[in-house]
């Protein structure tokens, strides 16, 4: 709250500010109303998001993150005078941030090569006959066979070998965001296929060390495209969520209703 009332001092427009200020509003408001003041200022979040355009919920939300975490680091310089050990400690990182990790194993000399990444939400495939978000899940982080044209480099024995390559959780984010890509590369339509989800997700099995348990997520709430003639580029998005009592509603724009889907 200290970071969020120095950065309200701001003489320019702050976007994480006025994200404050609309919480606020909608936690006391009892009316549907417009979040006007974001909305006319969207190229100051993300460049090509537009007012009245058609836009991805997903880039807006990536956008959104982004423009907050460089909010948190401009009073120290900027991304580039902040140390990446310290860019981790914000906000925004406490919220969202989490690491993934890709690791190779050389087949000729056992050489293991990790590499991390930082990580504000995940993006996984719906591939064949993948019918639930664990299934996705377990394609994300399958191991990967490295060979013929795609051999490794190996540092261990400075050859281009065949080798194994899996992408893992290695720290989970406290608030986790995942997005089902539907789109389908070098296809006009949407892949429409149904997609189930629990209410609780483990992430153990797809960390890259066993963790204490600790790995389990509740459900609070989904985003839906409502596709028109099949296209994954312009739609309708609505929202489910869920309130500190376990009732689910459903937001399409200003109507909310109770939603009998839980």
């Amino acid at each position: 709250m200290t970071l969020i009332l120095v950065l309200g001092n701001r003489n320019d427009w702050c976007f994480l500010c006025e994200f404050e200020t609309h919480v606020e509003r909608a936690s006391q408001s009892l009316q549907a109303f417009s979040p006007i003041n974001i909305l006319s200022r969207l190229p100051n979040i993300g460049g090509n998001l537009g007012y009245g355009r058609q836009e991805d919920a997903h880039e807006f939300m990536r956008f959104a993150i982004d423009t907050m975490q460089s909010i948190c680091l401009d009073d120290f310089g900027g991304e580039k005078a902040v140390e990446p050990s310290s860019q981790e400690t914000t906000l925004i990182q406490h919220i969202f941030g989490g690491h993934l990790q890709s690791q190779v194993i050389c087949t000729k000399c056992n050489n293991v090569s990790n590499q991390y990444e930082n990580m504000m939400d995940l993006t996984v495939e719906i591939h064949g006959d993948a019918s639930s978000l664990e299934e996705c899940l377990d394609q994300f982080t399958v191991k990967e066979w490295l060979h013929g044209e795609n051999m490794y480099k190996c540092d261990g024995c400075n050859d281009y070998v065949k080798a194994w390559k899996r992408l893992t959780v290695k720290r989970a984010p406290n608030i986790l965001t995942i997005a089902l890509k539907r789109f389908q590369s070098g296809r006009f339509g949407k892949l429409n296929k149904r997609v189930m989800f629990p209410e609780t997700l483990d992430l153990s099995p797809y960390m890259s060390e066993a963790g204490d348990g600790t790995d389990l997520y509740k459900l609070y709430a989904v985003v839906v495209h409502v596709d028109m003639l099949n296209a994954s580029f312009f739609g309708h998005y609505i929202c489910y969520t869920k309130d500190f009592r376990g009732n689910w509603y459903r937001i399409d724009d200003c109507k909310v209703d109770i939603s009998l889907v839980a």
